[in-house]
């Protein structure tokens, strides 16, 4: 099994996290239907940017 700790892009918010409830989740501290209650906080409406910092010579 590998585990990339490198994340492209999500949302987060101050109570909604994905990476973290995935691994609560992977690691059985959570359960499928305590997951879902996080659905409501779900940021609507909010806009990713992703910033490309990287330099190639």
């Amino acid at each position: 099994m590998e585990i990339n700790p490198r994340v492209s892009t999500f949302i987060y918010d101050d109570d909604y996290c994905p990476p973290y409830l995935a691994l609560k989740l992977a690691m059985g501290e959570m359960t499928e239907t305590e997951i879902e209650g996080y659905q409501k906080n779900v940021p609507i409406g909010k806009k990713m940017f992703r910033y490309y910092g990287q330099v190639d010579y």
